[in-house]
């Protein structure tokens, strides 16, 4: 796969991908602290990407904007869910992300972690594919983080329980997603059931461990 332009401005970035519920964010915010690293956060940007999006250019995330919570949750199939999210984040608000990188990139190393950072989309900025991982939950435990978490998005529908369902099963689709993506290309998954969940940022950390005392 042809490099992208941009990939030796951002070769100081940790990229944390992978599924829901995988353990992505306990893990950056290990190694942000124990390394004073900068941290980049995909979830907690997107009030920030909803707010630069402009229609002509962002069609799937001005389309979900337009939903209502029983059209966004209950009334589409997950096959649906998945592809509609899959588009959003990789064609809509990865490119925004790139820019935020790039924006934040004036010194010291950043750790990115979020379920939107495909390896499709961040395979061709790696000049080490080292410095990319993806954690991918199974189902179960999927189903069982967002249960114990408890889905407010869910709740505001008028059936829940079908909405959660929904929930869980676009999820896995998209999990499944993400360990083709990077198997494709040879890049590093890492399975993670929920017994083990904790235990995330240990994996992540002897990962990205030949490559940290470089950035650091």
């Amino acid at each position: 796969m042809a490099k992208d332009s941009r990939a030796d401005t951002l070769q100081n970035v940790l990229w944390i991908g992978g599924s829901v519920c995988a353990g992505k964010t306990s893990a950056a915010t290990m190694l942000a602290d124990r390394y004073s690293l900068r941290r980049y956060h995909f979830d907690r940007q997107e009030p920030l990407h909803i707010e630069r999006r402009v229609t002509e250019r962002h069609p799937y995330l001005t389309e979900f904007m337009a939903m209502t919570m029983d059209q966004r949750w209950v009334l589409r199939s997950p096959e649906e869910m998945a592809q509609h999210t899959i588009g959003l984040w990789s064609e809509e608000r990865f490119p925004m992300v790139i820019d935020d990188l790039i924006a934040m990139n004036s010194e010291g190393a950043i750790v990115a972690e979020g379920a939107g950072l495909f390896p499709e989309k961040v395979a061709p900025l790696l000049t080490d594919r080292r410095a990319a991982i993806w954690l991918v939950a199974t189902a179960a435990c999927i189903r069982r983080i967002r249960r114990v978490r408890g889905e407010g998005v869910t709740r505001s529908t008028s059936d829940p329980e079908r909405a959660f369902e929904n929930l869980v099963a676009r999820d896995t689709l998209m999990a499944q997603h993400v360990r083709r993506e990077a198997e494709a290309r040879g890049l590093t998954v890492v399975e993670i059931e929920a017994e083990v969940i904790t235990g995330a940022p240990a994996i992540v950390e002897s990962h990205f461990a030949p490559l940290l005392h470089r950035l650091v």
